[in-house]
Order: structure tokens, then sequence, then C-alpha cells
């Protein structure tokens, strides 16, 4: 596993952000019904950044939180999911 690169982990925001300020709810909760699929195969950089990006718009995506506890089982030993609830 290695950290995301700056460019890279723009990029997430950027998607995640753009999604948002156009009202494209649905299609960023099925997203992250997709990530949790394959959650467990991505890096835990990835994951994180779109737990992150998402942070602002959980109250609109049922997904998110099945997602952030997905992802705090894969990776339990690791203190970076803390406020992302």
């Amino acid at each position: 596993m290695s950290e995301l690169n700056e460019k890279e982990l723009n990029e997430i925001h950027i998607a995640v952000d753009l999604l948002m300020k156009n009202d494209c709810w649905g299609l960023l909760d099925d997203l992250l019904d997709n990530l949790m699929i394959r959650a467990w195969r991505t890096d835990i950089y990835q994951l994180l950044a779109y737990a992150t990006a998402t942070l602002p718009g959980k109250d609109k995506l049922p997904s998110r939180e099945a997602y952030v506890e997905h992802c705090k089982r894969l990776f339990p030993k690791r203190g970076i999911w803390k406020g992302l609830d």
C-alpha cells in the first residue's frame, strides 16, 4: 500500500465535489457501493480519500455509513478512520 500522490488525491476530491455540487447523489452513492464491493483489493489511501471527500455530503449518501464501516473492518488497526463517521 502506498499513499496517493497529490494529483491522484486532488482528482478524487474534485470529482466527488463536482458530483455533490451537481446533485448527483445517486451516482455518488452507487460509486460508494461499488467501492465497497472491491474494497478488499483497493488501496487503503484511495478508500480513505473517498471517505474524506464524501464527508460533507454524508447525510445525502445512504451507502456512506456502510462504506466507512466496511473499510474500518478491512483495515481495523488503522486509526485513520477517526472522525469520518
